[in-house]
């Protein structure tokens, strides 16, 4: 079996996860999600994008597993500059080439209306973040898949999703 890696992004309230986790059941490959959402806004969740991201893409590489992976490094692309954080535009980009090597897909989940309330984002940032998420599909390498969440229902998601999919 070919080894397939999705990595799912986009701003909070888009829907990633649902989308994650039933991609995950449809096509049987193991979902993972990164709990350091929640830091987007200080110091912890740089340290574990510079420390969880190269160990992920060498577990990967060596065991030639495939993994669905709720958000990665191309948050910290996203969110750093948003909150004022260092953060290393050079290590990114090794990152994201070698995920390009690997054959990563990245879903961008995007939506265009969000006016839910999150306890960790605040909802002025949301087109912010996701004019970032944009610009980050422009200048990833890896293939990417971007996702309107703003009306169709899960089920066409994972339908969309299917069909881009097996175009690879």
């Amino acid at each position: 079996m070919t080894q397939r890696v999705i990595l799912f992004e986009g701003q909070d309230k888009a829907g990633k996860s649902s989308i994650a986790k039933e991609l995950s059941k449809v096509l049987d490959i193991p979902y993972f999600k990164f709990n350091v959402y929640k830091y987007f806004n200080d110091k912890k969740f740089e340290n574990a994008t510079y420390f969880d991201q190269p160990y992920l893409l060498e577990f990967l590489k060596q065991t030639k597993y495939s993994a669905i992976i709720d958000r990665g490094y191309p948050s910290e692309y996203v969110y750093a500059p948003i909150f004022g954080r260092n953060w290393d535009e050079e290590f990114i980009n090794k990152l994201d080439e070698e995920h390009a090597k690997l054959g990563t897909t990245i879903v961008i989940c995007v939506k265009k209306d969000t006016k839910e309330k999150d306890d960790v984002i605040p909802t002025d940032k949301f087109e912010e973040i996701r004019n970032r998420y944009l610009q980050f599909s422009m200048k990833t390498k890896c293939k990417t898949i971007l996702l309107d969440t703003s009306s169709m229902s899960l089920q066409t998601q994972i339908l969309f999703l299917i069909g881009h999919l097996t175009k690879e």
